[in-house]
């Protein structure tokens, strides 16, 4: 503690977040204490006072002679704007996602909290650069794209969902963007992403979900028997490998398809799915932790068949 802590106290930094004191928590960042250092950081999520938000946009052009030090001041600006429904900091975040890193990604995930559409191209850009530092470069631009849910960015997203070159998660964060969009353009590319990993295995049920969720949120019906396919793909292999992990992971996957299928049907009744419904009774009896899973996939089904039999 320093001789001024010690005759004045430590800063308070509950007062500053009430009172929206940027200035007192930017030079608490320099504390001798590492723990104000911290507190002061995390304090910066909390701001809701709405008279601190011009301080926050000024920081957004913070400057110091230690450029990390001012990358950092901008970063946890750039976060705590995401409280406010104030757009004037939009045209200075798309210039700091050009910064590095760390920075660039909170400002796009600040872009698609805030929502303004004028965000949708640099970031669009962003997505189709094939000399990126990092291909992990492209979550947080791919998540702000999905906030957006602007089909301007459809075209971009399903170039990542179809890049075998990328990280399974990067091709993942482009589909839940695609269902996020809406946008049938995605119809068959995510059909394709599903098929080949259920079909394959490539990457296995695990991470097919995200692919199924995605095509109950697009509009159409044509996915139906292709996410039949994948449910009973997905039954086929827990028959053949009960009792492992991996059964627990093909449950979880054949509930999602199986709520995408009861999302598109509407009144159609599908023989299929009362199949898949009657067959889980069977996996009931595993020793796995899957039997909790297993139960709680027959009711889904259920749920499913019974309102298409029923014409709803």
């Amino acid at each position: 503690m320093s001789i001024l802590d010690r005759i004045f106290g430590a800063p308070n930094i509950e007062k500053m977040v009430e009172t929206g004191n940027v200035k007192g928590l930017i030079k608490c960042l320099d504390h001798t204490d590492e723990k104000v250092r911290q507190a002061a950081a995390a304090a910066f999520k909390r701001l809701v006072n709405p008279n601190c938000v011009d301080a926050l946009i000024d920081c957004l052009e913070y400057e110091d002679e230690d450029q990390g030090d001012a990358d950092y001041v901008q970063e946890l600006a750039a976060v705590a704007l995401r409280n406010f429904n104030d757009l004037r900091p939009v045209a200075r975040l798309i210039e700091l996602l050009q910064y590095g890193m760390s920075l660039g990604t909170q400002a796009a995930r600040t872009l698609g909290c805030l929502g303004d559409r004028s965000a949708v191209a640099p970031l669009t850009a962003l997505l189709r650069d094939t000399t990126p530092n990092s291909p992990y470069h492209f979550l947080p631009i791919i998540e702000a794209l999905g906030e957006l849910r602007d089909p301007e960015a459809v075209d971009a997203l399903i170039a990542r969902l179809d890049d075998n070159e990328v990280e399974i998660e990067v091709r993942i964060e482009a589909a839940i963007a695609l269902g996020k969009i809406g946008d049938k353009r995605a119809l068959q590319p995510l059909i394709k992403a599903l098929q080949r990993n259920t079909s394959a295995r490539a990457e296995g049920f695990g991470v097919a979900g995200a692919f199924a969720v995605s095509l109950g949120q697009i509009d159409d019906s044509s996915a139906i028997p292709v996410l039949l396919k994948a449910v009973k793909a997905a039954a086929d292999h827990i028959s053949k490998y009960p009792n492992t992990a991996q059964a627990e992971i093909d449950l979880r996957f054949m509930k999602k398809a199986a709520n995408a299928v009861h999302d598109l049907s509407h009144t159609q009744c599908l023989d299929p799915v009362i199949s898949a419904a009657q067959r889980t009774s069977e996996y009931e009896t595993f020793s796995y932790k899957g039997k909790v899973a297993a139960k709680d996939l027959k009711q889904t089904l259920k749920k499913c068949f019974s309102i298409l039999s029923s014409g709803e």
